[in-house]
C-alpha cells in the first residue's frame, strides 16, 4: 500500500503550507476549503511564499513534491537550475523518453524537467511509491504532478547516490530515466536493490498490451540493464540520450542471411554480447527464424535451415529474470 504524508507531519510554516498547496494548483477558494474557513493562514496576494523554510532546499522547493509552474516569467533566482531534462513524446514509431535518459550531476543541483508535450510525472522508483526502492535510502518518495503540456518541474538531490525515476503513465512505453548524483565508486552506486516493492517493468507484464508489443519499445527493466545506462558509463561518458540505449540493445545479436547454401535461406545468428543470453524469436506473425529457445553462449552462433523470405524480429533474453536485453529485426529475401 503507497505510504501517504499528513500535510500536519511536515512541520511546514503557514507561507510554506501555502506555496506547496499553490504549487499543487490550488487557487485562493481550494485553499480554504482544505484549511477550513476559520483559519489563520495569511492569503494575501504580498506573503512572501517560503521566506522562512529551513534546510538546504531553496524557498519552494519541497522534498517530497518538489516545485512546478505553468510557466517561469516569476522564478526566484535561487531555484535558476543546474540542467534540463526534458520529457518528449516522439515519432515513428511512438517514443515516450527523458532527455537525456543517464545523466551525471552534483550533490545538492536543481534539475529542471521540460514538458513540450503533455501529462507526465517526474516519480521516484520508492517503497513509498510501492516501487523497489532504487533511490537513496535518505530520499523521501517524491514525485511531480502530472505536468501540463508546456509546463515545467524542479527538484533539488542532495543526497549521493544513483536515482532511478519513471514517468507513471507512461512507464509501460519504457519512460524512465537515471541520475547519478555525487562522485560514486560504481560498484556501490550499481548494488542489489533488494525484492521489496514493484520493479522495474518486465516484458512479460506488458506482453499483449495494444501497441506496446507491435512498437517493440524496450521496457523500463531493459533500459536500465543496458550498458549505456549504467552508473560508470553515465559518469564517464556524460549524458546519455536514447539512441545511445537503443543502439546498446540492438547490439547483442547479429544476423547473417545465406542465399547460396539454402533456399529458402539459412540463417545464422551471433551472441556478439558478453554474457550468456536465450535466443527467441518474438515475432510469431513473421518467419519462422528460430526453433525453441536456443542458448547462446558468447561469440556462439545458432543456424536453421529453410528459413522463409520475409521479416524476422530476434531477441536476446536473460532468461532468469525474463528481461529482454536486445533486439534486431532481419529481412530475409532469397527469391
Amino acid at each position: 500500500m503507497t505510504e501517504q504524508t499528513n500535510v500536519e507531519d511536515l512541520d511546514l510554516s503557514d507561507t510554506e503550507l501555502l506555496e506547496l498547496l499553490r504549487n499543487h494548483g490550488l487557487d485562493r477558494r481550494s485553499v480554504m476549503k482544505v484549511l477550513g474557513v476559520g483559519s489563520a493562514l495569511t492569503l494575501g496576494a504580498g506573503t512572501a511564499a517560503g521566506a522562512e523554510h529551513d534546510g538546504s532546499h531553496p524557498p519552494g522547493i519541497d522534498p517530497y513534491y518538489g516545485y512546478t509552474s505553468p510557466e517561469d516569467e516569476n522564478l526566484p533566482p535561487e531555484l535558476r537550475p543546474d540542467h534540463t531534462v526534458g520529457l518528449h513524446i516522439g515519432q515513428p514509431p511512438i517514443q515516450f523518453h527523458f532527455d537525456p535518459m543517464g545523466l551525471h550531476i552534483d550533490v545538492g543541483d536543481i534539475v529542471r524537467f521540460d514538458c513540450p508535450t503533455p501529462d507526465h510525472t517526474v516519480t521516484a522508483f520508492h517503497r513509498g511509491h510501492g516501487r523497489q526502492q532504487r533511490v537513496p535510502d535518505a530520499e523521501e518518495p517524491f514525485s511531480s504532478p502530472v505536468i501540463s503540456i508546456g509546463g515545467f518541474w524542479l527538484f533539488q538531490f542532495d543526497h549521493p547516490g544513483t536515482y532511478d525515476i519513471y514517468c507513471a503513465p507512461h512507464e509501460i512505453f519504457g519512460m524512465v530515466m537515471r541520475i547519478v548524483v555525487g562522485d560514486p565508486d560504481s560498484a556501490a552506486y550499481d548494488g542489489e536493490f533488494g525484492q521489496e516493492g514493484r520493479p522495474p517493468l518486465h516484458r512479460s507484464e506488458i506482453e499483449g498490451i495494444p501497441g506496446v508489443s507491435e512498437w517493440m519499445l524496450p521496457t523500463s527493466a531493459e533500459i536500465f540493464d543496458t550498458g549505456a545506462m549504467s552508473v560508470r558509463n553515465i559518469v564517464e561518458n556524460g549524458p546519455v540520450s536514447r539512441s545511445d540505449v537503443v543502439g546498446d540493445i540492438r547490439t547483442m545479436l547479429d544476423v547473417e542471411v545465406d542465399c547460396d547454401v539454402s533456399n529458402p535461406a539459412r540463417v545464422t545468428i551471433t551472441n556478439v554480447s558478453g554474457r550468456r543470453v536465450q535466443l527467441r524469436d518474438i515475432d510469431h506473425e513473421g518467419v519462422d527464424a528460430v526453433g525453441g529457445r536456443p542458448m547462446l553462449d558468447p561469440g556462439e552462433s545458432y543456424t536453421r535451415d529453410g528459413v522463409e523470405s520475409g521479416t524476422a524480429v530476434l531477441a536476446a533474453f536473460d532468461r532468469e529474470s525474463d528481461t529482454r536485453l536486445g533486439t534486431v529485426r532481419a529481412e530475409i529475401d532469397c527469391e
